[in-house]
């Protein structure tokens, strides 16, 4: 299991450097509890929130404690902003509900399983 936390260590931290290109992506935003946002939450928080991610993404490939707290607080932030998202916000026509599907499995069971090892110790 400790190369399963690992694995998702990896993405998450690729998910969290992302973050970092908001502010120059067209059309891009930060997403927050489903609302697509612009302006200072793009170039300020999104490369914030990027670093916090990142923090986060080590302490999980290190099996860290600090892990546990913020694995559950990137699980329910990820989840939120998932199922809120399609509610909140249109959709682009090239996102099908079964792509948008598989993303949202993927975007809350992810997330979830990382917390969960988290737990585990380095032995996971």
């Amino acid at each position: 299991m400790g190369a399963l936390r690992r694995v998702l260590a990896v993405l998450i931290g690729v998910r969290g450097l992302t973050n970092f290109g908001k502010p120059f992506g067209a059309g891009s935003g930060l997403v927050v509890f489903g609302r697509l946002m612009h302006g200072v939450w793009s170039t300020v928080v999104a490369p914030l929130l990027g670093v916090a991610i990142l923090v986060y993404a080590w302490t999980l490939w290190q099996a860290r404690p600090a892990a546990r707290p913020l694995g559950v607080t990137y699980a329910i932030w990820s989840t939120a902003n998932v199922l809120l998202f399609p509610v909140l916000e249109a959709m682009p026509p090239s996102v099908t509900p079964g792509k948008y599907a598989l993303f949202a499995v993927a975007g809350i069971v992810g997330p979830w399983l990382a917390a969960w090892l988290a737990t585990k110790g380095p032995q996971a």
